[in-house]
């Protein structure tokens, strides 16, 4: 339900005009009026609007030209969401009084509401006429232009405004809003370059119009605006970034990383900035290894700049991960953690790293410590499960595995590989059939694309006996993205 603003000046006015006249004039009949429109008001106000509305209702039936009453009970029916009634009263009340800007705007403001733009757009009109220097009002009116689907109507009362009041940045990028969004990327480029015109030392204006022309595959232009920004600031770090950022640089993306190398030892550039850059290049490593080298040599930098950085030590690790040097990756993980221990992505990739090395005590107890701090985390619990089993201490393996399955709710990614863990356990154990019937749930859940869940296929075929169909589910596993090293040399051996 919507709250309107109440307005009760008119009430006031009349209580003080009764008791000056109660004696002068006054019918009895007139000051029982009275005293319902303050019982009215007061129900109004402890929000009890039901209530008001059957008491200004009974005064209706006595009063019902009355364009203040009429104004209230329009009101109180916009609180009730009823907007019928509220109309209804709303139009009486500019009827009975048409120069009155509250009432003319409470009406525009229900027609809105109950989408009926086009009676809106002639209340919103008709309050520009009465003060055609309320700025509200043209904001309202280019609204109501714009729900219709008008732009060049909205356009044209945002110029009426721009006339009363001279050239603003608001207006520019409400404008530029407009214009954008009908497709009429011309008349948003001249907005833009009226802003640059208008404050040239203000260097967002320049961004935003940088950026608009590269939006639009223009980077031409956007790179001559870059140009302009490093003649004003050479050592601008985004316009340096964004003349790296170029279509030839794009082909050569190991070239790209060691020619941003300068702007990553200057101090100039945010931290975050720098990170921010790298983040696609470091999720790409895996599939991409020759981005290795440059890699390694900006993590280095940053980890020497930004020694106490956690995030910085973490995309270090991230690196060495990415490359399979899983000691460094360890070590820079675990420098993390010294740093900021609150970051649970940290914590499991520490666990699985000490799992990929085979230092399964560690794995465990690490496990238990983000247990601790993330009592709500179910791969915690499920990668505890998976230390255990692979060093054969099976004892609690299933109440913890049970306890991931109750924090991983409906989500079907780690429940899946509770499901890969309980499969490791059966075959552990030599339950080969429970073991399957594990793994089919996890391959259902994870629709074929958990490329654990499809080695452990080809664990279980091997201890079945089943070499070459252990090979194609490894193989495949292997092309999911698999980055297990112990994988690869289950390939390479034929067998488990």
């Amino acid at each position: 339900m919507k709250i309107y603003h109440l307005v009760f000046t008119f009430l006031l006015s009349i209580s003080i005009t009764a008791q000056k006249n109660v004696n002068n004039g006054w019918t009895e009949e007139k000051v029982t009026l009275e005293q319902s429109f303050m019982d009215a008001n007061i129900q109004i106000m402890v929000g009890k609007y039901d209530l008001a509305i059957k008491i200004l209702k009974d005064i209706y039936k006595k009063d019902s030209r009355n364009p203040g009453l009429n104004f209230q009970m329009a009101q109180v029916y916009g609180s009730l969401n009823d907007l019928p009634s509220a109309i209804k009263h709303g139009k009486k009340a500019v009827n009975g009084s048409p120069n009155n800007v509250f009432y003319n705007l409470l009406l525009g403001n229900l027609y809105m509401e109950s989408n009926q733009m086009t009676e809106a757009v002639r209340a919103f009109d008709r309050l520009i006429v009465l003060q055609p220097e309320e700025t509200k009002y043209y904001d309202l009116l280019a609204r109501a232009h714009l729900r219709t689907g008008n732009y060049n109507k909205a356009i044209t009362t945002f110029d009426q405004l721009e006339t009363l009041l001279g050239f603003s940045e608001e207006l520019a990028l409400r404008k530029v809003d407009i214009l954008d969004e009908s497709g009429k990327s011309k008349e948003v480029i001249k907005v833009l370059q009226k802003l640059v015109a208008m404050y040239p030392e203000t260097m967002r204006y320049r961004y935003n119009l940088a950026s608009y022309y590269k939006n639009q595959g223009n980077d031409k232009d956007a790179r001559k605006v870059y140009r302009e920004i490093l003649q004003l600031d050479p050592e601008d770090a985004s316009a340096n970034l964004a003349m790296l950022d170029n279509p030839d640089n794009l082909k050569d993306e190991k070239g790209y990383l060691s020619a941003l190398q300068p702007l990553i030892e200057s101090d100039k550039i945010p931290m975050n900035k720098k990170i921010l850059e790298m983040i696609p290049y470091v999720e790409r490593l895996g599939s991409e290894p020759e981005l290795g080298v440059p890699l390694l040599k900006i993590g280095k930098t940053l980890v020497q700049l930004h020694p106490n950085e956690a995030k910085v030590h973490a995309m270090y690790a991230d690196i060495f991960n990415g490359l399979g040097n899983i000691d460094k990756a360890i070590e820079q993980y675990e420098k993390t953690i010294t740093l900021n221990d609150n970051v649970y992505t940290v914590w499991e990739q520490l666990i699985i790293a000490y799992g990929q090395k085979g230092d399964y005590t560690t794995m465990a107890t690490r496990s238990e410590d983000a247990m601790d701090l993330f009592p709500n985390k179910a791969s915690a619990y499920y990668l505890y499960a998976s230390a255990k089993i692979s060093s054969s201490q099976l004892d609690e393996v299933v109440d913890y595995l049970q306890d991931a399955q109750m924090i991983a709710g409906k989500d079907l990614y780690h429940k899946a590989n509770v499901e890969n863990q309980r499969a490791r356990l059966a075959m552990k154990q030599n339950r080969y059939d429970d073991a399957a019937k594990h793994l089919s749930i996890s391959y259902e859940w994870s629709m074929g694309q958990d490329p654990q869940s499809v080695e452990l296929l080809g664990d279980l075929a091997s201890l079945k006996g089943d070499n070459v169909k252990a090979i194609e589910y490894w193989k495949q596993a292997e092309k999911l993205g698999y980055l297990n090293p112990n994988l690869a040399a289950k390939i390479a051996k034929g067998s488990i």
